[in-house]
């Protein structure tokens, strides 16, 4: 059991923009900076104040465009986006506190999909929608979560390590819907 408590504070600023350079173009973007700081946090009596607060990007950044078009009454929707997550400070379980140092690296995926309605003259359906989504297409590798061990949890000589929950691989969705 740890005994603690604390207050954090989050500074930062968010941009946001969107746009439709061409008529048939849509296009946007997001891009955030944050600080987030324990402005009073202790744990057993021991000040750990001005510690970034553990699994906080500092920055995200998310680009992309798509575009609609009609394809023999087939209405197609293809977009590509990327998706950059900036440093985060790690939780260190040997001190029960965030990390001054450590940190899980940045990581950026890139995304694909194809969205569309089919139009149905059908008694009960107005249209039927099949969406391809394909995420993470350059099949990165990285941790979306790691702290450091206490060691024990996974076996006795694990204090110190990194312990890392790993990011999704290249993944490959189809969905069907359909609209009464």
């Amino acid at each position: 059991m740890i005994n603690a408590d604390g207050t954090s504070d989050y500074e930062g600023v968010n941009i946001y923009a969107v746009d439709n350079p061409l008529y048939w173009l849509h296009t946007f973007a997001n891009l955030s900076f944050q600080k987030a700081y324990f402005s009073n946090y202790t744990v057993k009596g021991k000040s750990y104040d001005g510690l970034p607060v553990a699994n906080v990007p500092d920055a995200t950044f998310n680009i992309g465009a798509y575009t609609k078009s009609f394809v023999d009454g087939i209405l197609l929707e293809p977009r590509i986006w990327v998706q950059y997550t900036g440093p985060q400070s790690l939780y260190d379980s040997i001190t029960k506190s965030p990390s001054a140092t450590a940190k899980l690296p940045s990581y950026t995926l890139l995304n694909l999909a194809l969205h569309s309605k089919i139009p149905m003259h059908m008694a009960y359906f107005r249209n039927v929608g099949v969406d391809v989504d394909l995420l993470n297409v350059l099949g990165n590798r990285y941790n979306s979560y790691e702290y450091i061990s206490s060691g024990g949890t996974y076996g006795p000589n694990t204090k110190g390590d990194l312990i890392g929950l790993p990011g999704a691989p290249r993944t490959f969705y189809v969905s069907l819907t359909a609209n009464f």
